[in-house]
């Protein structure tokens, strides 16, 4: 019985043996060195991915489209149906409608982008839900 004690509790006693003061022997191990992390990207919003699918597509005047959108930061995704561009002498404009597929569910918006003849960037005029 004694022999069954022992061997039962003989593996807990290296757990124990720093119990008291353990403390003002531990010091951190300096010889490990870690690689930084580079910084994490920015995480865009749907708006942003919509209007950035919007700026790169090929617009088909006045045709339908199907151009997929997704945004891995949120988990939503959806369709680009519909460019629409009119240019003007200062500014080139697309309106869009684009689909959100989202845990809430499905939606429509209607927006608008725009820049300027000479910039290469585009602003996000308008995105509203219809209906």
């Amino acid at each position: 019985m004694l022999f069954v004690l022992c061997a039962a509790t003989g593996p807990l006693a290296g757990c124990m043996t720093n119990g008291i003061g353990f403390s003002t022997f531990a010091q951190p191990d300096r010889d490990v060195i870690t690689g930084s992390i580079g910084d994490y990207p920015a995480l865009q919003s749907d708006d942003d991915i919509i209007k950035t699918t919007v700026a790169e597509a090929n617009v088909k005047q006045g045709s339908l489209q199907n151009i997929p959108w997704s945004n891995i930061a949120t988990g939503n995704g959806g369709i680009v149906s519909y460019v629409g561009e009119r240019r003007s002498v200062t500014e080139i404009c697309r309106e869009f409608l684009a689909s959100k597929h989202s845990y809430d569910g499905i939606s429509q918006y209607h927006g608008k982008i725009c820049r300027t003849r000479m910039g290469k960037s585009w602003t996000l005029q308008s995105i509203e839900k219809q209906g």
